[in-house]
C-alpha cells in the first residue's frame, strides 16, 4: 500500500455509544486524547472535574424531555418553519414547568437552543461547586 493510499484510508477509531460517565444518557462525541483513545465524553462532561459528573448527570436526567426536545429540533429543523418549531417548543415549556427556557418575543431559533444548552450545561457546575 501507498503513502497515499494509506493517507486516504479512514482512521477507525471505535467509538463508545454513551458518554464515558457512568449513567450519562447522551452519546460520548469528544476525547480529551488524538488517536486511539477508549474515553468519549458529551459536551456537558467534557473538561470537567469527575467530582463534577455526578451532579452534571443527574442534571441531564432530570432535564431527559429538553434533551429529547433539542434532538427532535434538530431532526425536523429542516423540514418545519421556526415559527412551528417555536410554538412547539413554548408547549413543551409549558408542560414541563420550567418556565426559564420560554422563548423570549421574536427569539430565533438557533438564539433559544444555544440558551437550552447552557441550561442544560452551566447549572450543573454550579450546582457541583456548592
Amino acid at each position: 500500500m501507498s503513502l497515499r493510499e494509506k493517507n486516504a484510508a479512514p482512521m477507525a477509531v471505535e467509538k463508545k455509544p454513551n458518554c464515558e460517565c457512568h449513567g450519562c444518557p447522551l452519546p460520548g462525541g469528544i476525547s480529551p486524547s488524538i488517536g486511539s483513545s477508549n474515553d468519549w465524553f458529551c459536551r456537558y462532561h467534557f473538561n470537567e472535574a469527575p467530582e463534577a459528573w455526578p451532579a452534571i448527570t443527574k442534571r441531564l436526567r432530570e432535564n431527559q424531555w429538553l434533551i429529547e426536545l433539542l434532538k427532535k429540533i434538530n431532526a425536523a429543523s429542516s423540514a418545519f418553519t421556526c415559527e412551528a418549531i417555536m410554538a412547539k417548543i413554548a408547549r413543551s415549556i409549558e408542560s414541563s414547568g420550567c418556565e426559564i427556557l420560554t422563548p423570549k418575543a421574536d427569539e430565533l431559533l438557533g438564539s433559544w437552543m444555544l440558551r437550552a444548552h447552557g441550561y442544560l450545561g452551566t447549572e450543573p457546575r454550579t450546582r457541583a461547586i456548592k
